[in-house]
């Protein structure tokens, strides 16, 4: 984590979302993954970064302004395509 003009910058790869009636916790995280002597990945470290925690109001309003940044960004720069996650 780094400091600029006293805000804190996060770098994150995953993220989770946890709830409960009266807050919404997001949890940032860094996942690394460990290279076996093959080249292939034989884990993932998961470090947690930060806890951002806001109440269920403040969370739907920001997931609206991500929304609305995101078709922005998708206008100006192409869509985003995400990786098909097998199960």
């Amino acid at each position: 984590m780094e400091k600029d003009n006293q805000k804190l910058i996060i770098y994150t790869n995953s993220a989770n979302v946890l709830t409960s009636p009266f807050d919404v916790v997001l949890e940032l995280n860094v996942n690394l993954p460990s290279i076996d002597d093959k080249g292939n990945v034989s884990s993932v470290e998961s470090i947690n970064k930060a806890h951002i925690i806001m109440s269920p109001q403040h969370f739907k309003s920001l997931v609206s302004a991500m929304v609305q940044q995101l078709k922005k960004h998708e206008e100006k720069f192409g869509e985003i395509v995400l990786p098909k996650i097998q199960s």
